[in-house]
């Protein structure tokens, strides 16, 4: 099988100590176990369960959030007036002067060996 991969550059221009501050949102079906700079992501597809993987910009600091309130972090809204928690991916570092951050989203099975460590299924 193929690994799907998609690479996302963010290139960063400034002054030095600038906070940078990246997000990835993730639809409430979606499952995640957060190590490090990994995130390993499972869901519920047509042909049954389906797995991906995102390498997240190792020089940030990275956390997986939901359903807070104090940051408002976390929530999907599916129609008005309706909100469900959902995982927030949240980085956070103090860069120099200019960088690059490249995050890169892996698809399929092939792409993270055999899924290990995955939690909190939806």
């Amino acid at each position: 099988r193929v690994r799907r991969e998609l690479n996302i550059d963010d290139q960063i221009y400034g002054a030095g100590g600038v906070p940078v501050r990246l997000m990835f949102h993730l639809h409430p079906a979606i499952g995640c176990a957060l190590t490090g700079n990994t995130a390993q992501l499972s869901w519920s597809g047509e042909n049954g369960r389906e797995l991906a993987e995102i390498l997240l910009p190792e020089l940030m600091t990275w956390q997986a959030v939901s359903g807070t309130k104090d940051p408002l972090l976390g929530w999907y809204s599916p129609s008005y007036d309706v909100v469900v928690p959902a995982i927030t991916l949240v980085g956070n570092a103090r860069i120099g002067a200019s960088c690059n951050l490249r995050t890169t989203i892996r698809l399929g099975l092939s792409a993270i060996g055999d899924g290990g460590g995955l939690v909190d299924d939806r």
